[in-house]
């Protein structure tokens, strides 16, 4: 059987004994609408009670989505967590350096595939020869070696290391901005998000 993701959402910064009692809500409503299916149906009754992830202020219901789904697990809890909906207005800078990603992206991409008017390539590491008229990416289909020149090599580095550099920047800028959301949004319109993995 599968698991499926599960979702309340309490319009207010829950207690813990809210959340709870929103919980075993939830369960019994489900239980009414769903039946009991041996276990599978799905829904709250698959999951045992809620783990409460407090200490976290989310800000957007898809990050705090996320979160709850990278920790619950199947047949266990599903996690509460807090969350407010921030309009992350991003920086002239910041859209420029993700179109700058962008661009040396396709760039890599592009060193990936064969554009070369030559009929056959050889690896390296394994001497197999292939014809290029049956290949697209540049890799060896029996060992996995690159078929890139050495200096497609070169250059494919350089690029992945720039766009490792400007990512790290997008990065910054994007916890800047977080953190002044924050700020000025402060404890205002918080909300509560109950969501993990329910057995299907």
């Amino acid at each position: 059987m599968g698991a499926c993701d599960i979702s309340f959402t309490i319009g207010k910064k829950a207690t813990k004994t809210e959340i709870l009692d929103n919980f075993k809500k939830v369960q019994a409503r489900d239980h009414e609408y769903n039946g009991h299916q041996e276990g599978y149906s799905g829904d709250f009754q698959t999951v045992d009670g809620v783990e409460c992830h407090l200490d976290k202020l989310f800000t957007s219901h898809r990050e705090a989505m996320d979160y709850c789904l990278s920790v619950a697990e199947k047949w266990s809890s599903v996690i509460a967590v807090y969350y407010v909906q921030l309009d992350l207005t991003k920086s002239k800078t910041q859209v420029n350096l993700e179109k700058r990603i962008d661009k040396l992206q396709k760039q890599l991409n592009n060193l990936a595939i064969f554009t070369t008017k030559n009929k056959y390539t050889k690896c390296s590491q394994c001497g197999s020869k292939f014809s290029i008229a049956h290949m697209r990416y540049k890799q060896c289909p029996l060992c996995g070696n690159s078929l890139k020149t050495a200096t497609e090599l070169k250059r494919s580095s350089r690029i992945a290391e720039t766009i490792d550099k400007l990512k790290a920047r997008v990065d910054i800028l994007s916890k800047e901005a977080r953190e002044k959301a924050m700020k000025k949004n402060g404890e205002k319109n918080v909300k509560t998000l109950v969501a993990g993995w329910g057995a299907c």
